[in-house]
């Protein structure tokens, strides 16, 4: 086992060496992964669920991970310098996967939002219970947790609807599905 073990880690070694051999500047391996179109400059590397590109600035050794940032921010870092404490990089042109420079703007998390909403994609703030298509339980077992609580305890209430414990408390609370 210390063979493997000495193995291993002498092979990272040579990985990690090679890397800081061969690494190139931030700014070029940027760029590098990016097709400039006539309208936006799309990232054509990894992207997160939500379709907004992320950029490895630290290389990922194994076991440890790397410091990653959205590759829209890295666009606003690269061409005007450090992003203001508290704001955020916002699109022009409404395209997550777009580092064009003048597509960004910063703003608020706030101004983010009514962005966000304003332009449909926030989805429908009446969609509530069972009218909103991610609900996870009926409106009848909203009830019942109210009814049966405190006579059942809250993992009792999650078993009987399938809910979550912390689901339930948020429900009891009134953080979730008031009304």
């Amino acid at each position: 086992m210390p063979e493997e073990r000495n193995l291993h880690t002498r092979a990272l070694a040579g990985a990690n060496a090679r890397w800081q051999r061969d690494k190139k500047p931030v700014e070029e391996r940027f760029w590098a992964k990016v097709q400039k179109t006539e309208t936006c400059w799309l990232w054509t590397a990894f992207r997160n669920k939500a379709g907004y590109g992320v950029f490895g600035l630290e290389h990922h050794v194994h076991g440890q991970q790397g410091k990653n940032i959205l590759a829209p921010r890295q666009a606003w870092i690269l061409t005007y310098g450090p992003i203001p404490e508290g704001q955020y990089i916002l699109h022009n042109c409404d395209n997550p996967s777009c580092v064009r420079p003048d597509h960004l703007r910063l703003g608020t998390l706030s101004e983010n939002t009514r962005d966000m909403y304003a332009k449909g994609r926030g989805g429908d703030r009446r969609s509530l219970g069972e009218d909103n298509g991610n609900h996870v339980l009926t409106d009848r077992q909203v009830d019942l947790i109210r009814q049966l609580y405190p006579r059942l305890s809250q993992e009792k209430l999650a078993d009987l609807t399938g809910a979550s414990v912390s689901q339930v408390r948020n429900i009891i609370k009134g953080r979730q599905r008031s009304g």
